[in-house]
């Protein structure tokens, strides 16, 4: 159902904190990259306050009036900003639409208007919606097919993104195609993430948490041992008599060479592009054609105080996983 509100407003505000909100899904579903769902659950259980909008955040809120009305002029179609609410399986949910239509005899209009950076720009001119963003339009749908009672094909969705300025195209408009079987992943994160509300406990369970907090202790030892090391490094260095570049004793053996300097090769590309003419674009291509595959990675950082040791460390799964002399 219409939730008479307007967005932005104390009221507003106040209905936001006990539903699920659109915003939140990708946080609960661990793909944002402004707020995690531990940061969310420490909000919404009152530990914490709310982070302050990000400069992307306040851009947005800024131009997404400009673009919906370039957007209404394109398409000779009204959307403005609207609150919906609905129940679905005990779980209270919400959704504040950039811009949504109920027409009569036609379809839902849902419009998510983004004033994202370059990169994510440049997806949505290529035809892609960048994957923090797609479970907040699936939280949309799920809304307005809910609380209309309406089949998915009755909806029409589309990712507005927009780029004052851009070369390629200011705005770029992708179609996005609701998926029932990601509705069905997203309620059962909101049911799991609201036992952890009601229960006070950290939404990540205690697996992670007593892995965090092994990895915590084994970070902190290993950065001392960085620090003994270098130090001891140093001292290496400093016995060295003048003019050896090789020297062995003790138990180790010192080395001194010369590498050759690193190339810096944005530098290299701009020079040549000035020298030869290149277009950027072709320069793009260039660069995509000889770039290597992306690879994935996890970085884990310390952040915040460590939880307190857990009632049972993780074990690995094979004896020869754990480094030796580790104590499990």
């Amino acid at each position: 159902m219409f939730v008479p509100l307007v967005q932005g407003t104390p009221e507003w505000l106040l209905w936001r904190e006990d539903r699920f909100q659109s915003s939140e899904a990708p946080m609960i579903m661990g793909l944002s990259p402004f707020k995690t769902a531990y940061r969310l659950w420490q909000e919404k259980t009152k530990q914490v306050p709310p982070l302050p909008p990000h400069p992307g955040m306040i851009r947005g809120l800024q131009e997404e009036p400009i673009a919906r009305e370039h957007r209404e002029f394109q398409t000779l179609i009204e959307t403005p900003p609207a609150c919906l609410e609905c129940e679905l399986e005990g779980l209270r949910l919400g959704a504040s639409l950039d811009g949504y239509a109920a027409r009569p005899n036609a379809r839902h209009l849902l419009r998510e208007i983004k004033a994202p950076a370059n990169p994510d720009h440049e997806a949505a001119l290529a035809g892609f919606i960048p994957k923090k963003y797609r479970d907040q339009m699936e939280h949309q749908a799920l809304v307005i097919c809910t609380a209309f009672s309406c089949d998915i094909r009755d909806l029409e969705a589309e990712y507005v993104s927009w780029r004052p300025g851009h070369p390629k195209g200011e705005m770029a408009v992708v179609p996005f195609e609701p998926n029932p079987d990601r509705w069905k992943q997203l309620i059962k994160a909101y049911h799991v993430f609201q036992q952890h509300l009601d229960d006070g406990t950290e939404p990540l369970g205690d697996a992670f948490l007593a892995a965090a907090w092994v990895w915590r202790q084994a970070n902190e030892a290993h950065d001392d041992a960085k620090f003994a090391v270098e130090q001891a490094r140093q001292l290496i260095i400093e016995a060295m008599p003048d003019g050896v570049d090789r020297n062995e004793g003790g138990g180790v053996l010192v080395t001194r060479s010369t590498r050759v300097g690193s190339l810096n090769n944005e530098a290299i590309f701009k020079a040549l592009q000035s020298e030869f003419s290149i277009p950027d674009e072709r320069l793009a291509e260039l660069k995509a054609a000889h770039r290597g595959k992306d690879t994935e990675t996890w970085r884990i950082t310390p952040k915040g105080d460590p939880t307190s040791p857990p009632a049972v460390l993780p074990t690995p799964a094979t004896e020869e996983a754990a480094p030796s002399g580790w104590a499990w």
